[in-house]
């Protein structure tokens, strides 16, 4: 089975990633943003046009430049990458006069602009016995939009591509073994799906409404990352249900639905997706004159 190369990654050569092996072995840098220790393995579940399965990544070993230490990120034979975490940042080696590309900076805010993407959401959620900071990024082509998520002390635990409104690439993190403790299921061939769901839910996303405050017409945006039957329902603020908006099987991808509240008074309102038996609420506000 062939890896994805998603579309953020630079891959390096063979023989340029040789010479960088050269140099005497470190420990992997390993901060809070991303644990990087040589023989950390991340297990991934990939739909895309082409295949579908698993594959993994590996810290095979370590390696300096410029005075850098960097883990090297194995996937596959003939596909790695150079990596070093900060206590909140994570870069990837450019191959240019020693330059790295930012990856993630889980200090960033919506609206900031990194490495080509834009910060779509952060948000703070308990995964695999710890509190850990996301954050969510989009980007957008003439031909495509994608998105990509990552989680604090993970690193990538999903993203997705979709060309002309057809899923390209689907991805989602099922597993990990991380300073030799194991997180969810590392087994590429026997991963259960509804497991991997309940331990990293990543299986879709609800972005926040866009615009908000507003008066009277908003956008509901969300991703899936294979067929789902969904429920989009709003309430006020006192749990009432004031409408249901979607309820019906929804093709993998990213959808969007332009929600008109000109029958509503002005007011907190709640919207929320449910997918399966996991469902995610959110806020807006509705600001008439």
């Amino acid at each position: 089975m062939q890896p994805i190369i998603l579309k953020h990654e630079k891959i390096l050569s063979l023989s340029t990633l040789f010479l960088f092996l050269l140099a005497p072995s470190l420990l992997a840098q390993s901060g809070i943003a991303k644990s990087l220790e040589v023989g950390n393995r991340w297990v991934y579940y990939h739909f895309s046009i082409s295949s579908t399965g698993y594959y993994q990544e590996v810290i095979t070993q370590d390696t300096t430049i410029s005075r850098r230490r960097y883990a090297v990120v194995t996937r596959g034979p003939g596909y790695s990458r150079l990596e070093r975490a900060d206590s909140s940042r994570i870069y990837q080696y450019a191959g240019r006069d020693s330059s790295e590309n930012r990856l993630c900076d889980f200090k960033a805010k919506i609206g900031d602009s990194i490495g080509g993407a834009t910060v779509r959401d952060t948000f703070v959620r308990e995964v695999w016995g710890s509190t850990r900071r996301y954050v969510v990024f989009s980007y957008s082509s003439q031909f495509s939009v994608g998105g990509f998520t990552y989680a604090e002390g993970i690193g990538e635990v999903s993203s997705w591509n979709d060309s002309h409104g057809h899923p390209q690439v689907n991805t989602r993190l099922v597993g990990a073994v991380l300073n030799g403790v194991v997180y969810g299921d590392t087994s590429i061939t026997a991963v259960n799906e509804q497991r991997a769901s309940e331990v990293l839910p990543v299986d879709f996303y609800l972005y926040q409404n866009h615009p908000n405050p507003f008066n009277p017409f908003t956008t509901i945006e969300y991703a899936l990352s294979r067929q789902r039957f969904v429920s989009l329902k709003v309430y006020d603020l006192l749990g009432r249900e004031k409408g249901t908006l979607l309820y019906e099987i929804k093709p993998p991808g990213t959808h969007h639905f332009r929600f008109d509240a000109s029958a509503l008074p002005s007011g907190i309102y709640f919207y929320r997706l449910q997918v399966g038996e996991q469902s995610v609420t959110r806020k807006m506000v509705l600001l008439k004159p």
